[in-house]
C-alpha cells in the first residue's frame, strides 16, 4: 500500500497523509497529492514545485510555535501570517486574560489582612499592572509583544 501528501496546491501545504491506491478519490479543488514516504509528516515536510521539501530545523522550530486562530503558516515566507487581526488580537487577549489570572491568583496572599510586607505598596502596583494589562495591549498581534510586571519580592 502506498502513501501519499494530500496537498494545498496554492501553498504547498501539506493538508494530510492517505495511504491506500487511489488518491485522486481523497483531494479536494485546490489540492493534489505526491507520493512520499511512510514517515513523512505535515509538520517536517512541504510540497514545493511537486516534490516534497524537507522544513529546515529552523523553519521547524518556527513552525511548531504556538499559533492562533487568524493565523496560518505560509511556505512562501516561511512563517506565521496574520489572517484576520481581529480574531487573532481577541485570541491573544484571552491568553494574556488566562495567564494574569494565574499570576493574580498566585499573588492573592499579599492582599490578606494577616500578612505584613515591607514592600506592600509594591505589591499593589504589580497587581494593578496585571489588571491593566489586557487593556494596555489590546492591539498585540503576537504574545511575544507581551511585556509581563515582574513581581516584588516577598520581604516581609
Amino acid at each position: 500500500m502506498n502513501t501519499y501528501a494530500i496537498y494545498e496546491i496554492s501553498t504547498g501545504e501539506i493538508v494530510c497523509l492517505y495511504r491506500g491506491a487511489d488518491p485522486s478519490l481523497q483531494i479536494q479543488d485546490g489540492q493534489n497529492y505526491v507520493q512520499c514516504d511512510p514517515d513523512t509528516r505535515q509538520e517536517t515536510h512541504w510540497v514545493n514545485n511537486g516534490g516534497l521539501t524537507e522544513y529546515s530545523d529552523n523553519e521547524k522550530a518556527l513552525k511548531a510555535k504556538e499559533w492562533f486562530v487568524g493565523e496560518s503558516w505560509s511556505n512562501s515566507t516561511m512563517s506565521w501570517q496574520v489572517d484576520d487581526s481581529d480574531l487573532l488580537r481577541s485570541e491573544i487577549a484571552k491568553e494574556v486574560r488566562a495567564k494574569r489570572n494565574v499570576l493574580l491568583a498566585q499573588s492573592d496572599y499579599t492582599q490578606m489582612p494577616d500578612v505584613v510586607l515591607s514592600n506592600q505598596d509594591e505589591w499593589d502596583s504589580y497587581r494593578q499592572a496585571l489588571r491593566d494589562l489586557p487593556a494596555n495591549n489590546a492591539s498585540a498581534l503576537s504574545t511575544d509583544d507581551i511585556v509581563w510586571p515582574t513581581p516584588p519580592s516577598t520581604s516581609g
